[in-house]
């Protein structure tokens, strides 16, 4: 028995710990175009807005608003060549994308990719924050900030489609 007790004792343990994270109940899924242009500067900052990003009809579809939710968070966010074959994301070297509703000051980030590998291929996958971005999802819009720093010049202009996914809770 005193050989079992330990395995016994680690699954009464383990069989307790469950995370405390509300279930989703909806993903609401967006998608923008952008246009990165050749020639950039390599020491500045560079930014792209897509304004007046339509909410959809996710909260009526499913008979809540955005206070009536516990939380909604970032999902996925993913950066790909519109004309496969022609460019890559090798010359970027982190991105941030931020959102907001009416005052930029009160931008938010959302997602995220700091260090970008040089191998970077047609598709960048950015890396979700852990906000609630529910107070963003009040109004019937809001705006994407798309944040670009980078670490060489873009030697042809990168026709970009935007896919970005936020998740109800």
């Amino acid at each position: 028995m005193k050989k079992f007790f330990p395995f016994i004792l680690a699954i009464f343990v383990l069989s307790g710990c469950r995370k405390n994270d509300p279930e989703v109940r909806f993903e609401m899924a967006y998608e923008r175009e952008l246009t990165i242009p050749a020639g950039l500067n390599v020491f500045e900052t560079h930014y792209f807005y897509l304004r007046n990003v339509n909410l959809g009809s996710y909260l009526s579809s499913n008979n809540v608003t955005a206070s009536e939710l516990i939380a909604i968070n970032p999902g996925s966010a993913r950066m790909s060549t519109i004309f496969s074959g022609l460019s890559n994301y090798s010359f970027i070297r982190d991105v941030s994308v931020m959102i907001y509703t009416d005052d930029e000051s009160n931008a938010r980030e959302v997602f995220w990719r700091p260090n970008v590998p040089l191998n970077t291929g047609e598709d960048l996958d950015i890396i979700p924050t852990l906000i609630d971005a529910k107070q963003f999802f009040e109004n019937t819009r809001f705006n994407i900030i798309v944040k670009l720093n980078l670490q060489a010049v873009p030697q042809q202009t990168v026709e970009t489609r935007f896919r970005f996914s936020f998740l109800a809770k």
